[in-house]
């Protein structure tokens, strides 16, 4: 058992893999995951974004979590996982593959607060000991973008709704 200083609930997650590492992000916040469609680049935005894919009548900015860890894998199994980011915007997360939904006991779950630097891992909220004994990182979404990458994010997003717009006006 994992030994905590804090008591949690038991929580679901949504596992994914990354070059073979899972991850983890609380189930209420993802919308829908999905195989990668066609992605349109947006020029000159940051690296890590992908681009837009229009979704339900919704211009949805997508970005690439491997890019953002640093991670050079590619897989046939990869997937877009929707979520809704606490400003209530939508945004695509491109993984390698979505292997599960799991409860986690909330006995299983550690704090990494004060583990690691504070920059270094403001973005892993917990870790959860698996009774595989595997390590599921649980990801805090909001953290894991910098200020300025969610409103890069927001920008795809406003730009593509105005051209979207424009094309259907002009229909």
């Amino acid at each position: 058992m994992v030994k905590s200083q804090q008591k949690y609930e038991n929580s679901q997650y949504v596992v994914f893999t990354m070059a073979e590492e899972s991850f983890g992000i609380d189930i209420a916040s993802v919308r829908e995951i999905m195989k990668v469609p066609e992605i349109t680049a947006m020029p000159g935005m940051a690296e890590f974004i992908e681009g837009i894919i229009y979704l339900r009548d919704r211009v949805v900015p997508v970005y690439d979590l491997r890019k953002q860890f640093g991670i050079k894998t590619d897989s046939q199994d990869s997937r877009i996982i929707i979520y809704e980011m606490e400003s209530g915007n939508i945004a695509g997360l491109i993984v390698d593959a979505v292997d599960e939904i799991l409860t986690v006991a909330g006995d299983r779950l550690e704090s990494v607060e004060n583990k690691f630097g504070s920059e270094s891992a403001s973005y892993i909220k917990n870790v959860g000991v698996l009774d595989d004994d595997r390590l599921l990182l649980v990801l805090e979404l909001d953290q894991l973008l910098t200020a300025q990458q969610k409103i890069s994010l927001s920008e795809v997003s406003e730009l593509a709704s105005q051209e979207n717009k424009q094309q259907q006006e002009n229909e």
